[in-house]
């Protein structure tokens, strides 16, 4: 595993719930790629955390 800093800042967070296996994360990126947020694109990432346990039934943090 490799470590890396992400740099403090201002993120958005957005939610993708449901069927992590049927794409909707990907559904959440293409939200996110077409909405008008002011983006730096200095970093974006993805957060499973114990709420992503489940990939049937699972919530993950897109920032």
């Amino acid at each position: 595993m490799k470590a890396i800093d992400i740099l403090p800042s201002n993120y958005s967070v957005f939610k993708a719930a449901g069927d992590l296996t049927s794409g909707v994360v990907f559904t959440t990126w293409n939200k996110i790629w077409k909405s008008t947020i002011d983006r730096t694109y200095t970093a974006d990432f993805e957060v499973y955390a114990k709420e992503a346990m489940n990939p049937k039934d699972g919530k993950i943090d897109i920032f």
